[in-house]
């Protein structure tokens, strides 16, 4: 009795021929096997085809060719037009598998009748293995296995799920109900159809566990390839408001979708073209900011400092600074009151990180008068170097009593605490900086 085919990989192919031995070694070798294979050629010019036509001796591979160049969005909605099993996932060609992945997603899926299953990622360079910060402040927002009802619910979900396709084991009934597919974009096409996904999902399971490895970034991707200028992010988040305003639930996730449209929307105008800048910031100014309810919140002063700070900006045409720098710039009285406190209760603060932001935030501290007690890093090469007029120091150097370490990136908390034996309260400064008020 023939099976019914279980999860669909469907694979964007362009001029890949370095990678795709390693990445489909992984995906044959996968101790779960009842799942077809879907590439789309995106008009490589390179022995993509050849190498793919080698594997297609070891088992089926269907194969649809663009003629013309196309787009990874197009390659991939033609995958799923074609696909036939009960869930789907989208890989990247250059990427690499865990051998237990598509066993591990479709069995937490099939077990907890999920519409999606999400695993974790990780970065890699030749062979050096490399955590997403994302990723850990997920794990440490959702530990464990936890099957979530409804995640449009779910506070902080545009901060808790990426918008990569790779991590997520979908449901093909949940998208074909919702009319989801990638949006006809160079780049940033993926955006809607992850948050989409997620948004009108009943229910998704995390897997705590690295499951997909990304190759860091090589330059002949198809989106690396197609467009270089503009990254398209406020269409894309554009597609994500008018979805889950059509669905009715918009008012839920309003909170974060600003929050997460805010930090895009600045990381975007930081790397825009000066021609693209002008376009962008009019599009921002007469269109999107007062249709996500971004002004509404301006005006009542329901954003964070640096969040009023950013669309004052936006508004007035300023060019950006560093987001270090304008988080920096609207935070006085709350790092002066927090620095006060701990002096006055006989607690030192100790500064972890002497790279460029441990600059910033050093620096900003002299500028204001204030002082804290030890920068430490885990780089040797540095110690007894000077950062901001402070001394580089190893943890064995710091008096280890009554004192707070500060970080400004979450990533490196398990290292952390593991090298200071869990001595301490540990603290991110960056996203203690970063709340709004009453949070």
């Amino acid at each position: 009795m023939i099976k019914d085919t279980a999860v669909s990989c469907i694979i964007p192919i362009y001029n890949a021929e370095p990678y795709l031995n390693e990445f489909f070694d992984s995906l044959m070798n996968q101790t779960f096997q009842n799942f077809e294979i879907i590439c789309v050629d995106d008009a490589s010019t390179d022995l993509s085809m050849s190498i793919i036509s080698e594997y297609q001796k070891q088992r089926d591979i269907v194969l649809i060719e663009n003629k013309t160049r196309s787009g990874a969005a197009c390659s991939r909605n033609k995958g799923l037009e074609a696909a036939s099993g009960d869930y789907v996932i989208f890989l990247d060609c250059d990427d690499i598998l865990h051998p237990e992945m598509l066993g591990r997603m479709y069995e937490c899926c099939r077990k907890n009748d999920a519409d999606i299953g999400i695993c974790y990622l990780e970065c890699f360079v030749d062979n050096k293995r490399i955590p997403i910060a994302h990723m850990e402040k997920t794990r440490k927002m959702i530990p464990g296995y936890p099957v979530i009802e409804n995640p449009a619910r779910l506070e902080s979900i545009f901060q808790i799920i990426m918008h990569s396709p790779c991590d997520k084991m979908v449901r093909r009934k949940l998208l074909l109900q919702n009319d989801i597919t990638f949006q006809d974009l160079p780049c940033t096409n993926d955006l809607f159809y992850s948050y989409s996904s997620v948004l009108c999902s009943c229910r998704l399971v995390f897997i705590d566990k690295v499951l997909y490895f990304i190759r860091y970034k090589r330059e002949e991707s198809i989106t690396t390839t197609w467009f270089r200028k503009k990254d398209f992010i406020c269409e894309a988040l554009d597609a994500v408001f008018d979805f889950a305003l059509g669905k009715g639930i918009y008012k839920l996730v309003q909170k974060s979708f600003i929050d997460k449209a805010i930090k895009d929307i600045y990381n975007g105008l930081e790397r825009f073209s000066e021609v693209y800048l002008d376009e962008t910031v009019n599009k921002l100014k007469t269109v999107y900011l007062e249709k996500w309810g971004i002004m509404e919140w301006y005006n009542e002063g329901r954003l964070s400092m640096i969040q009023m700070k950013i669309i004052d900006n936006i508004l007035h045409s300023r060019k950006m600074a560093s987001y270090c720098s304008i988080l920096l710039s609207c935070s006085d009285e709350k790092i002066i009151k927090l620095i006060s406190d701990y002096k006055n209760n006989g607690i030192k603060i100790v500064w972890w990180g002497a790279g460029k932001m441990g600059s910033e935030f050093l620096t900003y501290f002299n500028e204001l008068g204030l002082s804290i007690d030890y920068v430490i890093d885990s780089d040797v090469s540095k110690h007894g170097k000077e950062i901001a007029g402070y001394s580089i120091l190893g943890w064995e150097s710091v008096i280890k009593e009554n004192c707070v370490i500060w970080i400004t990136d979450d990533l490196w908390f398990d290292d952390i605490n593991t090298a200071t034996d869990g001595f301490g309260e540990i603290i991110n400064i960056f996203s203690y900086l970063e709340q709004r008020v009453g949070e």
